[in-house]
C-alpha cells in the first residue's frame, strides 16, 4: 500500500533473455505484407520481424493526434516503446460511464502509454491463422490517472486480397472498467493502396460504438 492511503499498488515487469537463435519464420507474401501496417483503430495480429521499427502518425479533422513507435526485439514479441496521443473537439458526455469516458478522452487531454504485442499463432510459423495478445499500460495528463489495456487479436486470410480481424478489447482503471470488439479488415487493391474498415463495438454503452 502507500503511505496516504490504503490502496494497492500492483507492478508488471518483463525479463528478456537474449540469444542469438530466433524463432524462424517464412517469407511474408507479397499481398498479404499490407498487415504490416495494421489499421486505425483495430489492429491485426502481424507481428513485424526482429529489428524491425514501426512508425505511426495519425491526425483527425478535430485535430486529434497520435504518434508510435514500436521496436520488435524478437520475432514474436514487439515493443511499443512510445504511444502519445492528444484530443481535440471532444465534448463531456452524460451517462452511466461519464467518469470513465470523461477522465480519459476529455478535451485537450493528453494519453501515455507503453507495452507489447506477443505473436502466438502465425502462418509463418506454419500455423493454420494468426493470434496476438497485446497489453500495455498509460497514463492521462490531465488528472494523472492510469490505466491498463488489453486485446486478443484474430486475423484470418480469407483470400489472397482479404483479411479480417477481430478483436476483444478491454480497459481496466482506478475509475471504472469496459469491454469491447473490434472488427477490422485489410483489403489488398495495389502495392500502395488497401482497404481498411472498421468497427468497434462497445460492450458496456452501444451508444459508444
Amino acid at each position: 500500500t502507500i503511505p496516504s492511503d490504503n490502496q494497492l499498488l500492483y507492478y508488471g515487469g518483463l525479463k528478456i533473455n537474449h540469444t542469438e537463435e530466433d524463432i524462424d519464420l517464412k517469407k511474408l507474401p507479397i499481398k498479404e505484407e499490407r498487415l504490416k501496417f495494421g489499421g486505425l483503430s483495430v489492429n491485426n495480429a502481424y507481428l513485424p520481424r526482429f529489428g524491425e521499427k514501426n512508425i505511426a502518425l495519425e491526425l483527425d479533422n478535430s485535430g486529434t493526434l497520435f504518434s508510435s513507435y514500436s521496436y520488435s526485439i524478437s520475432n514474436i514479441l514487439q515493443l511499443q516503446l512510445l504511444n502519445i496521443g492528444r484530443f481535440k473537439g471532444l465534448e463531456n458526455n452524460s451517462g452511466k460511464y461519464t467518469n470513465l469516458r470523461n477522465t480519459y478522452l476529455s478535451d485537450g487531454n493528453s494519453n501515455y502509454r507503453i507495452g507489447g504485442k506477443l505473436n502466438i499463432f502465425s502462418p509463418l510459423k506454419g500455423d493454420s491463422i494468426w493470434l496476438s495478445s497485446k497489453i500495455s499500460v498509460g497514463r492521462n495528463d490531465t488528472n494523472n490517472q492510469g490505466y491498463i489495456f488489453s486485446e486478443l487479436i484474430n486475423t484470418f486470410n480469407i483470400n489472397e486480397n482479404l483479411a479480417l480481424s477481430f478483436a476483444p478489447k478491454a480497459v481496466f482503471s482506478g475509475v471504472g472498467n469496459t469491454s469491447g470488439l473490434g472488427v477490422g479488415a485489410n483489403y489488398y487493391l495495389n502495392r500502395k493502396i488497401q482497404l481498411i474498415p472498421e468497427l468497434n463495438v462497445n460492450f458496456s454503452n452501444k451508444s459508444n460504438n
